[in-house]
């Protein structure tokens, strides 16, 4: 039987939580963006291209 979401955006009953902050203009969350700054600033390389998924555990 399908479960109805109420209080979250998504099911997460028997899964975890696809979100962790608030989604930015581009779609990912802060915390998400948080990845794509720090890996480019660690490997000095301000192109580099990430796609990042921040979950909650």
């Amino acid at each position: 039987q399908p479960i109805e979401p109420k209080k979250f955006p998504v099911q997460i009953a028997f899964n975890l939580i696809p979100q962790i902050d608030v989604f930015t203009d581009n779609g990912y969350t802060k915390e998400e963006m948080k990845m794509v700054w720090e890996t480019r600033k660690i490997l000095e390389d301000q192109t580099i291209m990430v796609n990042p998924t921040a979950v909650r555990v």
